[in-house]
């Protein structure tokens, strides 16, 4: 009985340590577990992080880049209208010559009649 007891003991006293390493092996497994869930999620949130902050910089350029979608659209409209105006300039400078060649022809015609007129009277008192 003593033996059977000793080798129960034994048994039991190595059942106990086999229990005790696979607890210990299982802890270590969880313990190792929850580090790569750590590591895991601190990743997710760098992740998130750098997203947000790619989004932010994303939403700067593309405020920047409807200003100058909006600078570009605007300069050709300036381009525009300064071509418009240099054409209407040019339309304005040939009216103004020929409005000077209309205005010197007008004046030649009038002398010219004042000419006749006078000559048409001195003809006229000259004439009794």
């Amino acid at each position: 009985m003593l033996s059977d007891r000793d080798t129960n003991l034994t048994q039991n006293s190595n059942q106990l340590s086999t229990l005790k390493a696979e607890i210990s092996s299982l802890t270590e497994q969880i313990v190792s577990r929850g580090r790569l869930i750590h590591e895991k999620e601190d990743r997710i949130t760098e992740l998130k992080d750098s997203l947000s902050t790619k989004e932010e910089q994303l939403q700067g350029v593309t405020r920047k880049l409807n200003e100058l979608t909006e600078s570009i659209n605007s300069n050709k409209i300036v381009r525009n209208l300064r071509n418009d105006l240099l054409e209407q300039e040019e339309r304005y400078r040939k009216l103004e010559l020929e409005l000077s060649r209309f205005k010197a022809a007008a004046q030649e015609r009038i002398q010219q009649e004042q000419k006749l007129n006078r000559e048409l009277r001195h003809v006229s008192t000259v004439r009794p």
